[in-house]
Parts: structure tokens; sequence; C-alpha cells
């Protein structure tokens, strides 16, 4: 089984001050995720994931839930992942539910095997995207990418 699993406090420097953000990127197999699922899901998340029919959307599901109580973790310090339930807003925007954590917020995604997420004070918004990408489409990418952003790609 191959797993890559990065978790990092990013520091970012503005006029205005310096924000912490968390960022986690993982992959596992669904097999291993189903077995951790339990030490990262809360009870509202897993009641959710038991009702998911199909193996694709089961996988990115836990990909994320574990990419984003990662993150989050990385920037509070919290110590039960479990006790953290991430709900979907009116736009269907991860929001974090936790007595402890304020105002932090949390970007979530999924392409393929891959999670990612970003969790960051509600004053400094931002977003994460991951996509699988290939081959083929290299020349489409290339021509959507600042010059200076086309060495970050993985194609």
């Amino acid at each position: 089984m191959q797993k890559i699993h990065s978790q990092k406090v990013l520091r970012l420097y503005r006029e205005e001050g310096v924000y912490d953000v968390g960022f986690c990127l993982t992959t596992a197999s669904l097999e291993d995720l189903v077995v951790k699922s339990a030490a990262f899901l809360h009870p509202k998340e897993q009641v959710y994931f038991d009702g998911l029919a199909f193996p694709k959307r089961q996988h990115s599901y836990l990909l994320g839930r574990l990419a984003a109580k990662e993150a989050i973790g990385s920037l509070c310090k919290y110590t039960v992942p479990t006790a953290v339930l991430i709900e979907n807003g009116v736009f269907q925007q991860p929001c974090i539910s936790h007595p402890d954590l304020g105002s932090i917020q949390v970007s979530i995604s999924h392409s393929g095997c891959f999670g990612a997420a970003l969790s960051f004070p509600e004053s400094v918004p931002m977003a994460i995207d991951v996509e699988m990408l290939d081959e083929s489409k290299r020349t489409t990418l290339e021509a959507q990418v600042a010059q200076k952003e086309q060495s970050f790609l993985l194609i």
C-alpha cells in the first residue's frame, strides 16, 4: 500500500498581518480509510458515510474528511478529531462545528486517490482544489496557468 500524508502549518505574510494556515494532502486506499475512520469521523459524519452506496463516493468522502481533520488539527492543535463535525453550509461549503474552534474555516478537495484541505481563520478566506490530470491535457492546462506556476504541474 502506497500512502502519502503531508500535514503542515503554512505562514502567510500580508501587509495587515501574519496568518497561519493548516494544510494536509493525503492518499490512502478505501479499505485503509474505512479501518481508520472511527478515529476521525464525528458520529454524524459516520451516519452520513454509512448511507453512501458507491465506493468512489465513499473514498472521496473519507479522503476529504481525513485531510480536513488533519489540516484543522495542525492549525488548532486539538486532540480529538471525532469531536469536530464538518457539515455542509447553504452553498454546500464545509462548515466546522466545534465549541473550541471559533472562527476557523476549512476548504476540502478530492480527486481520484487524493484528498487535500486547508484550514484558515475566517478573516483570511481561501480555497484549495486538486485535480487528477494526464499528459493529454497538458497543452490546455499550460494555456490556463501562469508561466511561473507551470513548474508546479505534476503531469
